[in-house]
């Protein structure tokens, strides 16, 4: 045991060691000096954009450098060194001086630096401590690379030795990489129809009224925040909804956005192979780092389709949006959800209820417990695909009322047997709302499921 302790003692020793005596690189803005990496992003590096101009750095050496040290720079495969040239150093070697396409501002100190080598091939600069002063620990200096071209997330590794001995090494990422691009739903429909002749919205936020939904959507081109950006060519969108289930119409909706410039197509109704309306398509163009609205409204007298509503975004861009030689796409979202148009009402699903059977007898057990009677319809379709609609007796407060099988039956207007599906509407808050479907076979009772279940 003791052996082991002293062992993970010189294990740690020797990685603080390791950690203390690493070399600080940090690249800077030439223009602040302060820290800052090249922001590439991952649609600029697919067309082939890259960073071009020079890459400015600070390294902070935590060992003695002694005359003939040897510092050798290496780069990641994303780094083309062609352009950059190598060279003697310019006399005098003291404050700033420039050696090649590289310069160095050693400021006060007394070390300098000899001819720099540059290879391509191998993705190295190397240059060597000049004789005189030692680059002693501590010290730091600023290296600017010229004519270097960076196409992606890039480091660059530092190493240092004398004869071939390693002295300290460090590394820094130079350029990052992430998309310029950012897809969600911040505000999706959630307006009310009103119950009765669903028409209109029953309930709305301030900016709506009774006619009109809003939904917001950030679809968001961040170019800004990059160094090197692609070019945005526009992004194709499509809003997918059973308009057909209502009287909405393409030309019901609006697409803005505050972005300078921006413009978006005419929605183009999207049907479905039976001809029915279920959505549309536009294109977005120059929509910037704002949210993009989508305003509906539904005219007077129009039945506000009862659909829930998605979305699906795609963009495109290039290297460059006027004479492109590079193109690329993405997907941003698929079927988001976008919200959904729901009756100001409880709607609760019994998927499966027996009714007419002589062996059966069926009943629907509906508890209020809101302070005011609700109104309850219902519709249903059964297993011959007919379809009924209907009124039951309203639901008293604080109660528990009993649809029975004829009650049902006699709202629908069945007179045979049959298996239905049956959805009760009522004039109440949802949450007020509870039922309990069953039917008897024999001395059995046997309780259905609703939807109330599912959650």
């Amino acid at each position: 045991m003791t052996k082991l302790f002293n062992a993970s003692l010189v294990a740690l020793a020797v990685a603080g060691s390791l950690s203390v005596n690493a070399a600080t690189l940090t690249p800077v803005d030439a223009a602040t000096g302060q820290a800052d990496v090249i922001k590439l992003s991952t649609e600029a590096v697919e067309v082939g954009l890259t960073s071009t101009g020079n890459l400015v750095f600070d390294t902070i050496v935590t060992k003695d450098h002694s005359a003939g040290a040897e510092i050798v720079l290496s780069f990641s495969d994303k780094v083309d060194l062609s352009a950059v040239t190598s060279g003697a150093c310019n006399a005098p070697t003291t404050g700033t001086f420039t050696c090649g396409s590289l310069d160095f501002n050693v400021g006060t100190g007394s070390f300098t630096f000899d001819a720099v080598d540059v290879d391509d091939v191998a993705k190295t600069i190397s240059f060597n401590v000049n004789l005189g002063n030692p680059l002693v620990a501590n010290s730091a200096f600023r290296t600017t690379i010229k004519n270097i071209v960076i196409g992606g997330a890039s480091n660059i590794d530092y190493a240092s030795n004398l004869g071939g001995a390693e002295i300290e090494t460090g590394s820094a990422v130079i350029a990052t990489e992430a998309s310029q691009y950012a897809f969600s739903v911040a505000t999706q429909y959630n307006n009310r129809v009103e119950r009765v002749n669903q028409d209109t919205f029953a309930t709305f936020g301030a900016s709506e009224d009774k006619n009109t939904d809003i939904a917001v959507v950030n679809l968001l081109d961040n170019a800004a925040d990059f160094d090197v950006a692609a070019e945005t060519v526009g992004s194709d969108i499509q809003v997918n909804a059973n308009l057909f289930q209502g009287d909405a119409v393409v030309a019901d909706f609006t697409i803005t956005n505050p972005t300078a410039g921006f413009a978006a197509t005419a929605p183009a109704a999207v049907t479905s192979t039976g001809g029915d309306l279920i959505g549309f398509t536009s294109t977005l163009t120059d929509f910037g780092s704002n949210a993009t609205t989508f305003t509906f409204v539904s005219p007077d007298g129009d039945v506000i389709p009862l659909t829930a509503v998605s979305i699906d975004a795609e963009v495109s861009y290039a290297d460059n949006a006027g004479t492109p030689t590079k193109t690329g796409d993405k997907t941003l979202a698929q079927a988001a959800d976008l919200g959904q148009w729901e009756l100001d009402a409880s709607v609760v699903n019994v998927p499966y209820l027996p009714v007419g059977f002589e062996s059966l007898s069926s009943n629907v057990e509906y508890s209020n417990h809101g302070s005011s009677a609700a109104e309850v319809s219902i519709s249903a379709f059964d297993n011959n695909g007919n379809e009924y609609t209907g009124t039951l007796a309203n639901a008293a407060p604080k109660t528990v009322t009993k649809y029975s099988e004829a009650d049902i039956m006699g709202a629908l207007g069945i007179t045979e047997a049959t298996k239905l599906n049956i959805t009760f509407i009522s004039d109440a808050d949802e949450e007020n709302v509870s039922i309990v479907p069953y039917y008897r076979q024999g001395d059995s009772r046997v309780q259905s499921i609703n939807d109330q279940y599912k959650k």
